[in-house]
C-alpha cells in the first residue's frame, strides 16, 4: 500500500483506524507470500549436492523454520557478546527508544481501548521512523568512540532489536555494555540523543543488576516475534520488514560465520537436517 492510499484511508472518516490497520497487515502478507512464491519456484529448479553422501536432494522453503534459525543464530550471537562482556567485568545497560507522536498515525482510546487516528501525525512513513531510531542509536553507541576525552576510542559491545507496534510504527531496544566509570556518562549521552533527535518521552534506560542476564532481556523481544506460533503474524513481521527494509537485530561485532549457512539452512528438509547435525 503506498503512502498516498495509506493518506487517504487516514483522511475518509468513514473509515475506522482499526480498518486501516488491518488493510496495511494484509498488505504485508501480501507483500511477504509473494516473496514466498519467487523463493519456492526458484527452489524447485534446484538441487543441493552432497559431496560427502554423494547425493543429490531438494530443498524447500518455510518461513517459520527461517525464523526460528534466524533467532537462535541472534541467540548464539548475543549470549557470546554478553558472555565477553561479563569475563571483562563490564556493566549491561538496557535501553529503548520510542518515536515521538508526530511520527504515530494511531494512538489508543484509553476509554475504550481501540485504536483512533492520531490528530498529532504528521504525515511520516514507518521507514522514515525506523531510519530516525537507528540514527539515533548509532550516535549513542559512538560516542565514546568519536568525541572529548574518549577519542582515543572506546568500542561499546551491544545488541540491538527493532519491534514494531500493531500499527506498524517501530521502537527500539540495545543493550550496551561498558566499564562502571563510563555508566553515569553513558546515561547522560541517551538522554542528551533522545533531546537532540526529539524522541518520545516514553524512553527507557536501566542499569542491570544481573550481569549475566544482560541477553535475556533483549533476547525475549526476538522470541516474542520470531517464535510466534501464529502464522500469519510471522508474514505480517516478513513483509512489514521488507517493505520498510528494516533490520530486526544488529550487534557490534560478527561472530558465528554462518552467513552461507543462513542462505541455505532454512530450505533444507528434515532428512536432510538430520544427515548434515554432525556437521553444522
Amino acid at each position: 500500500m503506498s503512502a498516498k492510499s495509506q493518506n487517504n484511508l487516514t483522511i475518509n472518516k468513514k473509515v475506522s483506524a482499526d480498518k486501516v490497520i488491518k488493510k496495511m497487515r494484509e498488505n504485508w502478507i501480501k507483500i511477504a507470500k509473494e516473496k514466498e512464491r519467487k523463493t519456492i519456484n526458484y527452489l524447485d529448479k534446484h538441487i543441493l549436492h552432497l559431496l560427502h553422501l554423494d547425493e543429490f536432494v531438494g530443498m524447500r522453503y518455510s518461513l517459520k523454520k527461517k525464523f526460528e534459525l534466524d533467532y537462535h543464530y541472534y541467540k548464539g550471537v548475543a549470549d557470546y557478546i554478553s558472555r565477553e562482556a561479563v569475563e571483562k567485568g563490564l556493566v549491561p545497560i538496557f535501553v529503548t527508544l520510542t518515536l515521538p507522536s508526530k511520527y504515530h498515525r494511531f494512538r489508543i482510546n484509553k476509554r475504550t481501548g481501540k485504536h483512533v487516528f492520531n490528530p498529532r501525525y504528521k504525515g511520516y512513513t514507518i521507514k522514515e521512523g525506523y531510519k530516525l531510531l537507528q540514527k539515533a542509536s548509532r550516535e549513542i553507541l559512538r560516542h565514546f568512540k568519536s568525541y572529548g576525552k574518549y577519542r582515543k576510542g572506546y568500542n561499546i559491545p551491544y545488541i540491538k532489536a527493532v519491534e514494531a507496534h500493531k500499527d506498524g510504527t517501530a521502537h527500539e531496544h540495545f543493550v550496551a555494555w561498558l566499564p562502571e566509570w563510563l555508566v553515569d556518562d553513558f546515561i547522560r549521552i541517551v538522554k542528551s540523543k533522545i533531546k537532540l533527535f526529539s524522541l518520545g518521552r516514553k524512553y527507557k534506560i536501566e542499569v542491570l543488576k544481573d550481569v549475566d542476564k544482560g541477553s535475556g532481556y533483549l533476547l525475549k523481544y526476538l522470541r516474542k516475534t520470531l517464535l510466534d506460533n501464529n502464522e500469519e503474524n510471522l508474514y505480517v513481521l516478513d513483509g512489514w520488514r521488507k517493505e520498510n527494509r528494516i533490520r530486526i537485530f544488529t550487534h557490534s561485532q560478527a561472530y558465528l560465520k554462518r552467513r552461507d549457512f543462513e542462505k541455505i539452512l532454512p530450505h533444507f528438509t528434515d532428512e536432510l537436517e538430520e544427515e548434515l547435525k554432525d556437521y553444522l
